[in-house]
């Protein structure tokens, strides 16, 4: 199964590259599906899902190693956690609900992102004063489980 997976990333690298986009996540299923998940700063688009799809589809039909899978190609959606550095830097300014490897929550704006830690806001009304406090808090990447962004319908 890397050995697919190896084989798609490869074809994928340059068809993303020319389009803004980024890989997140290659999953090869022992049922013999290939879910790719990409993302670009500005979104992905479904029209270049499907042109990403059909290029791979005629790439991987020259290879014998394809032809038993079936194909995925999206954007990994609001349900899934962020896994490329690239992610946390495109939801700048947005809420996350982040779980650490020790089980406990974090919630905050995401104000910052370097190479090892990212910056979260926090906001919090003082019960005393009634002002609002803000606090930063810095997370190491390899100190996180899972983060999310918080969907806000406002």
């Amino acid at each position: 199964m890397s050995q697919v997976k190896e084989k798609i990333e490869q074809y994928l690298s340059p068809l993303i590259e020319e389009q803004d986009l980024f890989l997140v996540e290659t999953k090869v299923s022992p049922g013999n599906k290939i879910i790719v998940y990409l993302d670009g700063m500005q979104g992905v688009s479904i029209d270049q899902c499907k042109s990403i799809s059909r290029t791979l589809l005629n790439e991987a039909a020259l290879e014998d190693t394809f032809t038993k899978h079936a194909l995925e190609v999206s954007s990994p959606g609001l349900n899934n956690p962020l896994i490329h550095m690239k992610q946390y830097e495109k939801n700048i300014g947005r809420q996350l609900n982040i779980t650490l490897n020790d089980g406990s929550t974090q919630k905050g704006k995401l104000t910052n992102v370097n190479t090892n830690e990212i910056v979260l806001e926090r906001s919090k009304k003082n019960k005393k004063t009634k002002k609002e406090e803000i606090s930063k808090l810095n997370i190491i990447i390899d100190n996180i489980k899972k983060a999310k962004v918080q969907v806000s319908f406002k």
